[in-house]
């Protein structure tokens, strides 16, 4: 994981992930999926574009592309995300009266931490980033996000078109999503062709 690093750049597509604390379910135990719906349309309104998703039960993983129109650098646009998100997955804990796991949660940090304020410890420190140079490293990369999901889902055995929570229907079946901005794949073929 690229700790404390800073991604300066724009007019640059980035792979971005993100986990929740001791990869606990905390989307999912908080029904927070929404958050980060939210969090999509900010991005938007920053003249961010996405191209793919997915959200597991613990995880983020996404592609992003930053145009110089931008007002913020990745690591800002990340770490606001993160913590919108981890207030509203706090506030879902309370609301499923999860104490035990708050608990945890608050155990996590350190005295630096709770000196600043903080509560709980929703996310890992940081985040992983990866800068995206071509249009092969982007469609990779797409691929892999999609084949990792379907992956850790295959039990669900879900069509395509059912399945909640990436991009995937949007590539493979042309459904209109609102946040996504489709990459053109028209130059290469894809990795995995059980998808596409």
């Amino acid at each position: 994981m690229r700790k404390y690093c800073t991604a300066p750049y724009k007019n640059q597509a980035y792979y971005i992930k993100f986990k929740c604390f001791e990869n606990y379910s905390l989307i999912e135990l908080s029904d927070a999926y929404y958050s980060m719906y939210k969090w999509f349309a900010q991005l938007i309104l920053r003249n961010v574009k996405l191209y793919a998703y997915a959200m597991s039960p613990h995880q983020f993983e996404g592609i992003i592309y930053i145009p110089s129109s931008c007002p913020a650098i990745l690591n800002k646009l990340v770490g606001n995300g993160k913590r919108f998100i981890a207030y509203e997955i706090v506030r879902g804990l309370k609301e499923k009266h999860n104490w035990l796991l708050m608990t945890k949660l608050n155990e996590a940090l350190n005295q630096e931490e709770l000196d600043r304020g903080k509560k709980h410890r929703v996310f890992d420190y940081s985040f992983y980033w990866e800068p995206l140079y071509s249009k092969l490293h982007i469609n990779a990369y797409i691929d892999l996000i999609h084949r990792q999901f379907i992956f850790h889902n295959q039990e669900q055995k879900l069509p395509i078109d059912r399945i909640r929570h990436t991009s995937i229907p949007y590539y493979n079946k042309d459904y209109k999503i609102a946040w996504i901005n489709k990459y053109k794949r028209n130059t290469l073929p894809a990795i995995f062709t059980g998808i596409y």
